[in-house]
């Protein structure tokens, strides 16, 4: 049995993200709340391009990629908190979860066998 590494250094990327998912193209998507924008990077052109931008997109935290090749975004809402509100409650309730169709048919990653 052959051992793999599947952790790759792919070099130091300016930005503030505050997560990141991965598709079956290699693409890694970077959730940059500053932007309310997700990002893709490239490892094959080493490039970094916006992915998706929308008001909507508050505060990403967390993403993840269904079996029906959708993102999945979670969206916290950080900003409308009452510690940074002066103790009031902005948010919007019920919370949001977003998603959007992955390019060239990308999908979830699936395990190696």
């Amino acid at each position: 049995m052959t051992k793999q590494n599947n952790v790759t250094n792919h070099g130091q990327r300016g930005g503030n993200a505050n997560g990141f998912e991965g598709d079956s193209n290699g693409l890694i998507y970077q959730l940059i709340p500053e932007h309310n924008a997700v990002y893709a990077y490239n490892a094959a052109t080493l490039q970094t391009e916006p992915f998706i931008r929308d008001p909507r997109i508050l505060w990403p935290d967390g993403a993840t990629i269904g079996e029906d090749g959708y993102m999945y975004l979670n969206i916290n809402q950080l900003p409308y908190q009452p510690m940074w509100n002066n103790g009031s409650d902005l948010k919007t309730y019920p919370g949001a979860v977003l998603r959007c169709k992955l390019p060239n048919d990308g999908g979830k990653i699936r395990g190696l066998a």
